[in-house]
């Protein structure tokens, strides 16, 4: 059973890596919102929140904008 669970954990941390590439492909071309982010690895607004906030701390985006109007851009 614990080798089931590391198995799991590993697989989630492989998507989530996964998750952060295509969002930062992405907004090499254009600029996206959090409702794109959210469609693009089908997360929460939770885990779109967090891993956007990852990203801002490793110094890979940026946010401009507050509400529906704000936009990521990969800096």
């Amino acid at each position: 059973m614990l080798v089931e669970g590391l198995s799991y954990e590993r697989d989630k941390t492989l998507d989530i890596e996964a998750i952060k590439g295509r969002v930062l492909s992405l907004l090499m071309e254009r600029p996206l919102t959090n409702k794109e982010i959210s469609r693009i690895g089908d997360l929460t607004r939770n885990q779109v929140f967090k891993l956007m906030s990852d990203l801002r701390k490793e110094g890979q985006v940026e946010c401009k904008g507050h509400g529906k109007s704000a936009r990521w851009y990969k800096i």
